[in-house]
């Protein structure tokens, strides 16, 4: 028989896919290990802190476990059986001094612990009976029980034999219905005030405000992150995902705002997305910030206020106000605070108004020259600039361009050879360019590839990689979906929503953005004319108005329009919506390539000929 708490057994147990760590007993003495990686590296910093060893326990998560906590054999039995009917007989089942361990593979994303408490015949009190464990818990696995000295014991399913994706995997779903069935079976044998508590529906974790905190809008919870770096030590990490999933939350009236999702926002700041400046140190992955969220208030000394993050974040140049205002609320608020709240309204599309002692919000009005007509003698005095192009003739700075062709035209090259054009602020093919920070958002290709064809690119127009002003986001694989638009127009964010308009804010300066490709951002029907419309006008537009972002998004025309030449993409509709459209031709039947304007609302019409030569489009 193996035996489990050895350095080489545990190494074992993380090649077979289980998350390993070390126990006093059935008490974890590994350092933080609710979060973060387990590698092999990781066990022997633990195993260097314990030299004396200890007993192993495997996390869970990934790894679902039904303990069932029961004197009783044949009742532990009955109730496993029950499991067993929602999920399946699983093999891998753990005993210790008393009932069963029942271990699965949840294939889905990981829950917290679900408990199943109640007072069995002769108990005065209710106990804890039956327990789903999940995030930020672990399963005693290998080593002597700290009551009877007798080793834990592993008949079939041993994880030191068996690989973690071979248990019988289960869902989130069913996990829950298994938790549903083992309450009812407890009933069968007597239990009494049963009650099914912990992670039973997805619906969002109720917030639990550190005393004392005031309220802040999400806006100001997002801008007070951006100026707190994510490197920090992983306590203190924890302790501000705290802050993200406790702080209170207000919108402009001061009413609660129950449906933001701060899971997505913590994601967002942990993987560096809120700044360009921060380090994602910490950052494992979307699961790993569970985890850590799971954790909190475990460590003394881990849990934050939002307090602590007004004062963290005004030491890293945060102006804003320090919690939301609302009605007559204002009047309290001292005349030297006045200006940052202003400030910051101001982007919420309301204003501060003064009355004497008194101070109130309001929406924000269009300045009177804008809303009423001009005389001819005060528009030739005024000073209205035109519309500027940020590559000269061909892409307007600060809108929605398109950049539209039939698929392995080089639309992509193309567009990569844009970003470090307007990156290195250097012509191309014989046009100036404006130079601005670049991220090039790419659904459809790795890092490998992109690394490859940014590399010739940047040899061709004479500019070192390194030192560009360039982000590229790669993205094959994950849910780019920026929105899904009704046929009415109507829309709702996606998932990537929210981490694209955080890394916009924070680079606080415009930049080109680059969208590869449209069918990967939004979920709509091209054809209508309504969805066209709104993305071109509300949610891209709506990143040109906030950011002062030039976007360029790359669409594959219709089969019907490229036999007719129009090259829409869907109807004219993917063409009335965007101010600037350009397409990408082939000319012959060789590597000749045309990029041409065939649509500029503030421009005159024009064409570049070129040729396809490699990874590279040259003039």
């Amino acid at each position: 028989m193996r035996t489990g708490y050895t350095p080489e057994a545990r190494r074992r147990l993380l090649e077979h896919g289980f998350e390993p760590i070390i126990l006093n007993g059935k008490v974890p003495i590994s350092k933080y290990w609710q979060t973060g990686a387990i590698s092999a590296e990781r066990l022997a910093a633990w195993e260097n802190e314990n030299p004396r060893g200890g007993n192993t326990g495997l996390r869970t998560g990934r790894l679902a476990v039904f303990d069932i906590d029961l004197e009783d054999a044949a009742h532990a039995e009955a109730v496993a059986d029950a499991i067993a009917g929602v999920l399946g007989v699983t093999d891998a089942r753990r005993y210790g001094r008393k009932g069963v361990a029942l271990c699965y593979f949840n294939a889905e994303e990981p829950l917290r612990k679900i408990s199943v408490t109640g007072r069995l015949p002769g108990e005065a009190k209710p106990r804890l009976l039956v327990e789903v464990l999940g995030l930020g818990q672990q399963v005693a696995a290998y080593g002597p029980h700290p009551d009877t000295g007798k080793p834990y014991r592993w008949p079939s399913g041993d994880p030191l034999e068996t690989r973690l994706e071979d248990l019988e995997a289960v869902s989130r779903r069913d996990i829950r219905r298994a938790a549903s069935v083992a309450r009812d079976a407890l009933e069968e044998i007597g239990a009494e005030d049963l009650e099914v508590t912990g992670d039973l529906d997805d619906t969002p974790r109720e917030v639990r405000p550190v005393e004392g905190d005031a309220p802040v809008t999400p806006d100001m919870l997002r801008d007070m992150l951006a100026h707190v770096d994510p490197a920090c030590p992983r306590v203190e990490w924890i302790g501000w995902l705290g802050v993200i999933m406790e702080s209170p939350l207000v919108d402009c009236d001061g009413e609660p705002v129950e449906d933001f999702d701060r899971d997505a926002l913590a994601v967002a700041w942990s993987a560096g997305e809120l700044s360009a400046d921060h380090d994602p140190a910490n950052y494992e992955g979307p699961d790993d910030v569970a985890r850590a969220v799971a954790s909190i208030g475990r460590y003394s000394g881990q849990r934050k206020g939002l307090g602590s993050l007004v004062e963290e974040a005004r030491r890293n140049g945060y102006t804003g106000p320090a919690r939301a205002y609302a009605g007559e609320e204002l009047e309290a608020v001292r005349a030297p605070q006045v200006p940052a709240i202003a400030r910051y309204y101001a982007g919420q599309g309301l204003r501060v108004i003064e009355g004497g002692a008194a101070r109130k919000l309001e929406p924000v009005e269009e300045p009177e020259e804008d809303d009423r007509p001009l005389t001819a003698a005060e528009l030739a005095a005024g000073d209205f600039p035109r519309v500027p192009h940020l590559w000269r003739d061909m892409i307007l700075e600060g809108h929605v361009n398109s950049l539209d062709g039939d698929g392995g035209i080089g639309k992509t090259q193309a567009l990569l050879q844009i970003g470090v054009a307007v990156a290195g602020g250097v012509p191309l093919f014989g046009r100036e360019v404006r130079q601005h920070r670049v991220l090039l958002v790419l659904c459809e290709d790795g890092k490998g590839e992109v690394k490859a064809r940014l590399e010739k690119v940047c040899g061709y127009l004479g500019v070192r990689l390194e030192d560009l002003p360039l982000e590229v986001w790669c993205r094959p694989g994950s849910d780019s979906t920026l929105a899904v638009i009704e046929d009415s127009g109507g829309w709702t964010p996606g998932p990537f929503y929210e981490p694209l308009r955080s890394r916009l804010a924070a680079y606080r300066e415009p930049v080109f953005m680059g969208l590869d490709t449209i069918s990967d951002i939004a979920v709509m029907d091209e054809n209508k004319r309504l969805p066209q419309n709104t993305l071109a006008k509300r949610v891209l537009g709506g990143f040109s108005a906030d950011f002062g972002t030039t976007t360029l998004l790359t669409r594959h025309p219709s089969k019907a329009s490229m036999a007719d030449g129009s090259y829409y993409s869907g109807s004219t509709a993917g063409n009335a919506a965007y101010r600037n459209r350009l397409l990408l031709k082939a000319h012959d039947k060789g590597t000749g390539r045309t990029l041409e304007v065939v649509k500029s609302n503030y421009g005159l019409k024009g064409s570049i000929d070129l040729h396809h030569s490699g990874d590279v489009l040259t003039f």
